[in-house]
């Protein structure tokens, strides 16, 4: 016997069975994203973190996923991830978190984008962007002879990173925007 209050019953199950579905499949792939990332109980496996762990550990906004303190955290550890100071870029993060007050995994996560495969790129793409830049502004690297090659290639170095990092980080905020507002528009509970 065909009833169609309980056809719309049952379809009305299954898509919310499949939304449901889909939510765990994302959840999913977003833990699969962050289990690299630094977190409060796994603080002390990072060699430079680790020696900090415990002050680092009390504060709360470090660990914060509120928008107020993961969108400057994006646009910053974009910048500090194209700047030629491999190395001692974790240190370099945590004292920004520390001072800007902003999250510490996004910050931390976003220096893996220079790693040891993506080095040689980037600072190649710094230096081209950064001397394109200077000149272009008039800093002329010829007239101050050999020393001024070498302090012009570390400036454009820089000035390209900076350029290139502020892109790339406007770029990741504004695909964080874009999301946020999505989610917010489509969830029925308020985030």
């Amino acid at each position: 016997m065909f009833n169609p209050k309980m056809d719309i019953i049952a379809s009305d199950k299954h898509n919310k069975s499949a939304v449901n579905h889909s939510r765990i499949r994302a959840l999913w792939r977003v833990r699969y994203l962050l289990k690299w990332l630094p977190r409060r109980r796994s603080l002390s496996r990072y060699p430079v973190l680790g020696k900090f762990s415990c002050h680092l550990r009390n504060q709360n906004y470090l660990w914060s996923f509120k928008e107020s303190r993961v969108a400057p955290a994006i646009l910053i550890g974009s910048v500090v991830a194209f700047l030629p100071i491999f190395g001692v870029q974790l240190l370099t993060v945590m004292a920004i978190a520390l001072i800007l007050k902003v999250n510490l995994p996004i910050l931390a996560g976003l220096q893996f984008i220079s790693n040891p495969l993506t080095l040689i790129p980037i600072y190649l793409a710094n230096y081209k962007v950064g001397s394109w830049l200077l000149e272009s502004f008039g800093f002329n690297p010829i007239s101050q002879g050999g020393s001024g090659n070498l302090l012009f290639g570390l400036h454009s170095t820089l000035v390209g990173g900076i350029v290139l990092g502020s892109l790339v980080g406007l770029f990741l905020y504004g695909l964080y925007f874009v999301r946020i507002k999505w989610l917010l528009r489509t969830s029925k509970v308020a985030l």
